[in-house]
């Protein structure tokens, strides 16, 4: 590979939907193409790069197998940036909790990742943060399991820590910026998290930016905002942000309007309480050296 490539990779979180960034993305292809953005679709590299990353265990890969892994992506060329998603390289749905901590292991597989790409790639980690109380409410329905300390397998929940996985990935890879955002902000963020994916600083692209806020809102009203996004170009992101919220606010669906977390033994207080510890563990995220937390 003749230039430099830069990487977009998007490792998690579980459960967070951001796994639709990819489609989102691919809306806007023929504007991509011609600023050499690749957006492959997932299935066409997920279980090369899973293998890949196994195989090698840390070393980089040889020409061969970079090359390989491009043709797996239907192409015998990266572009200038190439935006790939695998929540796996984070945690797989039963690596969550380990050894009485929270993602043990959720900065092995991008460190590994990054390591196999060599040093002609600069990668780029992508990752939601979530509330501790809402995310062990998402597993244990991903399960459909009322069983919380197997969940939880020794890990006290007021220990979960964004701040600390951030600061593995971060020590294991100090020359690779790391994005984050809250996966509560998510459906206000979409554009921001859209263009900087892509590599983007202004606004450029217009399809699929309200898809994630789309999710949340009654089907008439996403319909409305839709065909009104259509009628015009290259909004601010930011702006965006600003008229979703309003928008999510006024007129979500009903069952988008208060989470339900519900944990077995855990009390209203038990939610409340972790959720102030997310919020400070926010503020500690923020001042990570490398760190872009966007927001809306």
């Amino acid at each position: 590979m003749a230039q430099k490539v830069n990487i977009t990779l998007q490792i998690g979180t579980l459960f967070d939907g951001s796994d639709n960034l990819h489609h989102s993305l691919r809306k806007n292809l023929p504007l991509l193409k011609r600023l050499d953005v690749l957006v492959p679709k997932p299935h066409w590299y997920t279980d090369r790069l899973m293998n890949l990353v196994a195989e090698l265990a840390g070393a980089p890969a040889d020409k061969e197998q970079l090359v390989e892994l491009w043709a797996d992506l239907r192409n015998a060329q990266t572009g200038h940036r190439t935006v790939l998603s695998e929540p796996r390289l984070l945690a797989k749905e039963n690596e969550l909790f380990g050894r009485g901590m929270f993602l043990p292991s959720g900065h092995r597989r991008p460190t590994m990742v990054r390591s196999s790409f060599g040093a002609e790639i600069n990668t780029e980690f992508f990752l939601s943060l979530r509330n501790p109380a809402s995310l062990v409410d998402a597993a244990l329905r991903h399960f459909d399991s009322r069983d919380l300390d197997g969940l939880l397998v020794g890990t006290d929940p007021f220990s979960i820590r964004w701040s600390d996985v951030i600061a593995r990935l971060r020590t294991e890879n100090p020359a690779s910026p790391i994005v984050v955002w809250m996966k509560e902000e998510q459906p206000y963020a979409w554009p921001q998290l859209m263009h900087m994916a892509a590599g983007f600083h202004g606004p450029v692209m217009t399809s699929g930016v309200a898809d994630a806020v789309a999710s949340v809102l009654r089907p008439e009203v996403a319909t409305h905002l839709e065909a009104y996004l259509k009628k015009y170009d290259n909004y601010d992101p930011e702006f965006l942000a600003r008229a979703f919220e309003h928008f999510a606010q006024k007129y979500a669906a009903p069952d988008q309007r208060v989470e339900v977390i519900d944990v077995p033994g855990w009390s209203a207080q038990t939610v409340s309480d972790l959720t102030a510890a997310y919020m400070e563990d926010l503020d500690a995220v923020s001042r990570i050296e490398g760190i872009t937390f966007l927001s809306a």
